[in-house]
C-alpha cells in the first residue's frame, strides 16, 4: 500500500490535478475515466497498489509535491544567517512551537507585528500633530481677534481722550477769560491751545511708553487711525 488515499486531501483540487498529471506522465491510467480527479486517483490506487513501479512512482510523487510546496513558500524570500543569544533562540523555538510554525515563519510574524505597531505609532503621531496644528491655528486666530479687539478699544479710548482733552482745554480757556478778561490776552489763542495740548499729550505719551502693546501707540492718534476710529464709534 502506498498510503495515497490518506495522503490526498479530499477538497484540494490543485493537489488532485497535479498528482493525476504526475502519475499519468509515469504511464498509469485507468478506464473508464471516473468523473473527478480525486475518484480517478482512488481508482488508480485500487488497481495498482501492489505494483512496485506504481508504489515507487507514488513515493516519488509525494516527495516532488513536498518540494513544490516548499518552493512556493520560499517564493519572494531570501536566505540569511544571523547570530542570536541562546536564551532568545529558546524563546523563539517556544513561540514557534506554540504557533505551530517554523522558526522562519515565526520570525516573519514577529517582524510583521512590530512593523504594524510601528506604523500605528507613526500614524498616531501624525494624527496628534494634525490635532495640535489645528488647535494651534484656532488659538492663533483667537489671539489675533483678541489683539484686534484690544487695539480697537485702545484706539477708541485714545480718540475719546483726545476729544475730552480738547474740551477740557477749551473749558479752562473759557473759564479763565470769564474771570480774568484783561489778563493774559494770549490765552484762548490757537497757539495757546496747541501748547496746552502738546504738554498734556507728552504726559500721556510717557505713560503709553510704559505700557506693553502689540502695536506701539502714539498720542494723538495719526490721522488715518483717528478717522477710522471716529467712523467706528459713529456707526
Amino acid at each position: 500500500m502506498t498510503g495515497l488515499i490518506q495522503w490526498l486531501k479530499a477538497n484540494d483540487e490543485e493537489q488532485h490535478n497535479w498528482a493525476l498529471e504526475y502519475l499519468q506522465k509515469k504511464g498509469f491510467y485507468t478506464f473508464p475515466f471516473p468523473p473527478t480527479c480525486y475518484e480517478y486517483l482512488i481508482q488508480l490506487e485500487k488497481n495498482n497498489n501492489t505494483n512496485p513501479n506504481y508504489i515507487l512512482a507514488v513515493n516519488s510523487m509525494k516527495s516532488a509535491w513536498r518540494q513544490k510546496k516548499a518552493r512556493a513558500k520560499r517564493k519572494g524570500k531570501t536566505e540569511f544567517s544571523l547570530t542570536i543569544n541562546k536564551e532568545k533562540k529558546r524563546k523563539l523555538n517556544s513561540l514557534a512551537k506554540k504557533k505551530g510554525k517554523t522558526l522562519g515563519e515565526t520570525l516573519e510574524e514577529l517582524i510583521d507585528d512590530e512593523a504594524q505597531r510601528d506604523e500605528e505609532r507613526r500614524n498616531e503621531i501624525k494624527r496628534q500633530k494634525e490635532i495640535f496644528s489645528q488647535r494651534l491655528k484656532i488659538t492663533r486666530e483667537s489671539h489675533k481677534r483678541k489683539i484686534f479687539e484690544i487695539e480697537m478699544y485702545t484706539n477708541i479710548l485714545l480718540y475719546l481722550l483726545e476729544e475730552n482733552l480738547n474740551k477740557m482745554i477749551q473749558y479752562e480757556t473759557d473759564a479763565f477769560k470769564a474771570n480774568h478778561p484783561s489778563i493774559h490776552t494770549h490765552i484762548g489763542t490757537k497757539e495757546f491751545k496747541e501748547e496746552r495740548l502738546s504738554y498734556e499729550s507728552e504726559t500721556i505719551k510717557k505713560a503709553l511708553r510704559k505700557v506693553q502693546s502689540w502695536t506701539p501707540k502714539t498720542f494723538p492718534l495719526d490721522i488715518v487711525t483717528k478717522l477710522n476710529t471716529k467712523q467706528l464709534i459713529s456707526e
